[in-house]
């Protein structure tokens, strides 16, 4: 059976992407589930997977547009006839299925009867008669059998052709000496566009300061090993400020509050987005029900969103929600910074390197791990005092964290 692989719906908004790249060879085997191929859309970037078992023949090149349910291959379940030629994706489409099987292993071993004509026709064509299977009496080679051997000559290297140009990533780059042009993708116009939008439509303020984060640190040192064999992944800082957020939210519930049109709406559930630096840009997978989570199951889901991403393996609703975001720079080292609001919420708080700096506690000089937080908020919700009130209740958890949190 021949089946075809279309597009699949992937958010109620999204009608078009553009397939970034295939997974699987023009002729190769694929298995039912394997991933098969990448599609970026304007809102995620996703791969997806093989619906059957069979044989695969593309009908679109990397780098172009696709509709949703458009068709972009088709997959032959048929096991038995062997690997099929491929369809050109060509307005003139050629099938190999009418033309006769010449397995080379079984071409004899001398030279098969014909015609003088058909010898000139063949020597003129540069094929060797002994690679040509005659179907004319006592296996005679007929101008047919030549015909039939040029065709597949002509289909073989058209799909060589096809095949080597696929291996080439698509662009639309224009290139001289001191400038390189390409197309923005989709996935890249749509966060240009809610930036934008974000810093048109707001009123946008960033409130700062600083955490001592000394025992945070000697906390996580202490068992970040016995963490990490019992888990099977790391404990990072990340699911301790998703805590501290959370309980802030609860204290200041302008900063869980959106403003649409004339309406403020309060949310009373605590979502949280946390952002994760992919190929295809900044995505922010939500944490749903961060309040009901402990650390240890913060930081699971915290590492497989994150992983999911990219992978691009990430759902549109995975993406969806989310009350108040999250962004870390200071995992690549940014020291400072002024997040942008990711509407409609009303925050979104930075957290920067951790830094060995000097500190004066009580007189004293001592040596502690500081970083820098960032709060941006929409200030047609959030008033400086509640901004400020909410930064003190996130430092205050992240300087005192509590050891009964881990579950080691």
């Amino acid at each position: 059976m021949l089946y075809e692989i279309r597009v699949p719906a992937v958010g109620e908004s999204i009608k078009r992407g553009i397939l970034v790249e295939w997974l699987k060879g023009d002729g190769e085997l694929v298995k039912k589930d394997e991933p098969l191929y990448v599609l970026e859309t304007d809102k995620v970037t996703l791969t997806l997977n093989a619906n059957y078992t069979g044989w695969l023949t593309k009908q679109v090149k990397e780098g172009e547009e696709v509709l949703i349910d458009q068709v972009v291959a088709l997959i032959d379940t048929s096991a038995e006839k062997g690997p099929p030629m491929v369809v050109s994706t060509d307005s003139e489409q050629t099938s190999s299925e009418n033309l006769p099987d010449l397995p080379e292993e079984n071409l004899p071993e001398e030279a098969p009867p014909t015609s003088p004509f058909v010898r000139k026709i063949i020597e003129e064509s540069g094929l060797d008669i002994n690679q040509i299977k005659g179907s004319g009496k006592d296996g005679r080679v007929t101008v047919d059998d030549v015909k039939t051997v040029m065709m597949r000559k002509e289909e073989r290297k058209r799909i060589f052709d096809d095949s080597e140009s696929d291996k080439k990533p698509p662009t639309n780059d224009v290139k001289n000496e001191r400038q390189t042009r390409r197309k923005i993708s989709p996935i890249r116009a749509r966060i240009s566009e809610r930036l934008l939008m974000s810093l048109s439509k707001t009123a946008q303020l960033t409130t700062f300061d600083e955490a001592d984060l000394t025992e945070l640190y000697h906390l996580r040192e202490k068992v970040k090993e016995k963490f990490k064999a019992r888990y099977n992944f790391n404990l990072t800082y990340l699911p301790f400020v998703v805590m501290a957020v959370v309980r802030a939210l609860k204290e200041v519930r302008q900063l869980a509050t959106f403003l649409i049109e004339d309406e403020l709406i309060e949310n009373n559930y605590f979502d949280i987005g946390i952002a994760v630096s992919a190929e295809q840009g900044l995505v922010v997978p939500v944490l749903r029900d961060a309040d009901k989570k402990d650390i240890v199951t913060l930081q699971r889901e915290i590492f497989t969103l994150s992983n999911k991403v990219r992978e691009k393996k990430i759902t549109l609703e995975e993406l969806q929600g989310g009350v108040f975001s999250i962004t870390n720079p200071g995992s690549y080292g940014a020291l400072f910074g002024t997040p942008i609001l990711n509407p409609p919420q009303s925050g979104i708080l930075g957290v920067y390197t951790i830094e060995t700096k000097p500190k004066v506690i009580e007189g004293r000089i001592e040596i502690r791990k500081l970083c820098y937080l960032a709060l941006t908020y929409d200030h047609r919700v959030v008033d400086g005092k509640e901004a400020s009130t909410f930064l003190k209740i996130v430092k205050d958890y992240l300087e005192k964290p509590s050891l009964h949190l881990l579950e080691v």
